[in-house]
């Protein structure tokens, strides 16, 4: 939604490395600077209980697009083994993120045409937290970039506010 070349525009790559830098599992990512700019540190920010995207909003941000690594039929099973408990409650960490952090935006996202849409795998990802294979994540790599051209398709669909 925003032009181009504003402040926040970045490359997909580097908002990628940026959600591998999980605080107290893996270390910040550090990126060298282009063309004269300051490098940068990134880490995670689903640490946090609240991201505030007004600020995003006051930079003209109209949509805004959550990418969850939980299919839905995942998320809807009830049976949970103590290895399953873990992963649960950082699911519902998450979850809790997304929907707090778009609570305030519920209240002016009618009258400033705000967006958000969540996309979910279509099948369970397969690939361990710790225990990363090439061939596990390629397959996870790939039916994302299908599940998004399917979703995006029917951005209704996927639609959360």
């Amino acid at each position: 939604s925003p032009d181009p070349a504003g402040p926040w525009e970045g490359d997909l790559l580097e908002h990628c490395l940026g959600s591998i830098s999980v605080p107290f599992l893996f270390p910040p990512t550090p990126l060298p600077g282009k063309g004269g700019a300051p490098g940068k540190v990134l880490i995670d920010g689903a640490v946090m209980s609240f991201a505030n995207l007004i600020p995003l909003v006051e930079r003209g941000c109209l949509d805004f697009l959550f990418v969850n690594v939980l299919d839905l039929e995942h998320r809807k099973r009830t049976q949970l083994t103590p290895r399953r408990l873990i992963s649960a409650l950082i699911h519902q960490m998450l979850l809790g993120l997304v929907r707090h952090s778009l609570a305030p935006l519920r209240l002016i996202a009618r009258e400033r045409g705000l967006r958000a849409f969540e996309i979910n795998p279509s099948e369970r990802l397969k690939i361990g937290v710790f225990a990363f294979r090439k061939e596990e994540c390629r397959w996870g790599f790939d039916l994302g970039l299908a599940d998004a051209d399917r979703r995006l398709a029917d951005p209704e669909g996927i639609r959360i506010l």
